[in-house]
């Protein structure tokens, strides 16, 4: 009985099946296709990837494992999935992944199909793949202009067509049946009062810096903060509130796109004539007159220090030209280690402190840069270069890359009981 692989991958699309949300379910479907065809599937060749769009291919690690194993030779002689529209819904990117695999000799089976067999051995094969895979990317897009459609409609008629703001409620709306119909926004007064004293203190002229430090040493409640970060006020906070034209009574929607062309998640503006904009006088918050003042003063300090809202700088520590930012965490509070200057030396500092304040972290530390880098790099050549090291790290590599899916192995274990 010859080996086989299994592929599974969970659809971020509500309108598929409840089986195409399921990776275990498509793995045991796929194990007992497989069976069928005379193969076996061990367990470290089942690849899973969750909720992942099939228009995403980097950022799936169970198909970069599955790729890697087919060099130099593959392992397996079988591939199982539902449909080979789960290793991508993007007919180029598909269309390519399909021939590494083929050329791999590895056959492909769909269980969804009966146990068909995809082949790509004549002209009219590959055609009709490459139809099927335009067929599958038709879908994604059409699903996709679904949900943006069903978004708009709500965002104009006034109801939420997003997350949560600061200085606002989300409210369900249900029908007469019990069901939840929409969601509704109500001020919520004591994060209001917070908005106002934000822009009063920018029209006196503070800076979004002296103001986030202000609010946290005051205890103030912030904005939900991103997954890992810090819940405190910063002055990317500050400059979010200040620029959220829904404190003025104005409802903005559609202002970016999340995916480009290809389906890859990037962010994009979208053209003006594109958004979706409701006045909402229930929701104002803050006053055109204070509104005006605050964006003056705003104008007023760019001017003075010579700054532009929105201009380019370096995205994560791969475009830091500072050796340890980005790389370094702060003892006291986790917070990232920037650079900054100490009178005329450049050197190291925590964020946190430095931005938000003494109220989120009391490390007051700063280190002289050319003293830290070059201690770093001496500890790296030292303990990290070492050969042994170098080769135990590999090996430590290639076993995880090894291992199934978490979970998998155990169902798999109970299919075999079974």
């Amino acid at each position: 009985m010859g080996a086989a692989a299994v592929y599974a991958r969970k659809s971020t699309d509500q309108a598929v099946s409840d089986e195409e949300k399921s990776v275990t379910r498509q793995v045991e479907l796929a194990v007992a296709c497989a069976r069928t065809h005379g193969f076996e599937v061990p367990p470290e060749h089942i690849y899973v990837d969750d909720a992942i769009s099939g228009a995403e291919f980097d950022r799936r690690p169970g198909l970069m494992r599955l790729l890697n194993t087919l060099r130099p030779q593959a392992p397996f002689a079988g591939l199982f999935m539902a449909d080979k529209d789960r290793l991508g819904r993007e007919q180029f990117e598909t269309n390519h992944i399909l021939k590494q695999i083929s050329v791999a000799g590895v056959r492909i089976f769909e269980y969804q199909n009966g146990g068909h067999e995809v082949r790509l051995e004549s002209p009219i094969d590959k055609l009709i793949m490459s139809v099927s895979n335009f067929a599958a990317e038709l879908e994604r897009a059409k699903a996709s202009q679904r949900t943006r459609d069903a978004l708009q409609l709500k965002a104009q008629r006034g109801y939420v067509a997003g997350g949560a703001v600061f200085g606002y409620r989300n409210v369900p709306v249900v029908d007469q049946g019990g069901q939840r119909s929409h969601v509704v926004r109500e001020i919520r007064e004591d994060e209001a009062a917070t908005v106002r004293h934000i822009f009063s203190m920018v029209a006196g002229g503070t800076g979004l810096r002296t103001i986030a430090r202000a609010l946290n040493a005051e205890g103030v409640r912030s904005p939900r903060a991103r997954a890992g970060r810090h819940h405190s006020w910063a002055p990317s906070s500050v400059r979010s509130v200040l620029f959220n034209s829904l404190y003025k009574g104005e409802v903005v929607w559609g202002r970016t796109k999340k995916r480009d062309a290809w389906g890859r998640r990037k962010e994009s503006d979208r053209p003006t004539n594109e958004w979706v904009i409701t006045t909402a006088e229930h929701l104002r918050i803050v006053s055109d007159d204070l509104w005006a003042k605050g964006h003056e003063a705003l104008q007023s300090r760019q001017k003075a220090y010579g700054f532009k809202r929105g201009s380019p700088r370096p995205v994560g520590a791969l475009d830091s030209k500072y050796l340890l930012t980005g790389m370094v965490e702060c003892g006291v509070c986790g917070g990232r280690i920037v650079q900054t200057w100490n009178g005329r030396k450049p050197a190291y500092r925590c964020w946190y402190n430095h931005s938000r304040g003494r109220a989120v972290c009391a490390n007051t530390l700063v280190v002289d840069m050319h003293l830290a880098d070059d201690t770093v790099l001496q500890a790296v050549t030292r303990d990290v270069l070492d050969p042994e090291v170098v080769r135990e790290a590999l090996d430590l590599a290639l076993r995880d890359l090894e291992q199934p899916a978490p979970g998998v192995a155990a169902r798999l274990d109970t299919l075999k009981n079974e």
